[in-house]
């Protein structure tokens, strides 16, 4: 899944330029479908990292 994300990244302007200009995708929908990926990439790239502990937000609080 890192590869595709990277070759994504590679060829950001290139989609850019195909979604926008070529296939004349609203810049709104664009920017979610952008968003979702930096997410998902997000979600990806930090799963599975630390010591597997539970952390709290608030360690003293109750929240």
């Amino acid at each position: 899944m890192k590869v595709f994300f990277y070759i994504a990244a590679a060829l950001y302007p290139l989609l850019v330029f195909l979604f926008l200009v070529v296939l004349k995708i609203p810049l709104r929908s664009f920017s979610i479908f952008a968003i979702l990926a930096g997410f998902a990439y997000f979600l990806i790239a930090t799963r599975g990292k630390g010591d597997h502990q539970k952390k709290k937000l608030f360690p003293g609080g109750s929240f």
